[in-house]
């Protein structure tokens, strides 16, 4: 009787892992497709190697906060991100600084990323106004601080413009 149980569970086994072995088959081709549709897309969207405007709002913040904290994994992509201008003008300095602020999903925190136009112009919307901005992510030092912002941006979308 023992002989039989063994046997059959080894035969159980042994079908299990060939089931399996069949299954990841069709998940790494079904993974492959996946891929190539990916980068398809990226290529038709110009280049833009992250693009925020597709994500949640909770995906959208993680992703700034990730970007803030760990600024070299995102050095020089191209970054695509919607969200509420903001300006700031440093007195002391007499520098314009331009933002887009991103909220999470309760609105109850915010997370932004400071940017600089192409053309070294200063954007002249309202406050809050809802963007869409494109550019190359970098970094720069400011006495001991580092800080992160889109370089040669461009301000695709604007919403709410005086």
């Amino acid at each position: 009787m023992k002989k039989i149980i063994t046997i059959i569970l080894a035969l159980v086994l042994a079908l299990s892992f060939v089931a399996c072995s069949k299954n990841s088959d069709k998940n790494e081709n079904s993974n492959s497709k996946t891929t190539t549709k990916i980068t398809e897309t990226t290529t038709e969207a110009k280049s833009v190697d992250l693009d925020l405007t597709e994500l949640s709002s909770t995906l959208v913040y993680s992703e700034v906060y990730n970007m803030l904290i760990t600024p070299d994994d995102y050095k020089g992509k191209i970054i695509k991100m919607k969200g509420q201008f903001n300006q700031y003008t440093d007195e002391e300095k007499g520098k314009i600084y331009n933002s887009v602020i991103i909220p999470d999903a309760a609105a109850c925190c915010q997370q932004g990323l400071e940017f600089e136009l192409s053309d070294k112009t200063n954007p002249n919307f309202e406050q809050n106004t809802e963007i869409t901005v494109v550019g190359t992510f970098d970094t720069y030092s400011d006495g001991k601080y580092l800080y992160c912002y889109l370089k040669n941006a461009e301000i695709i979308d604007e919403q709410g413009i005086e």
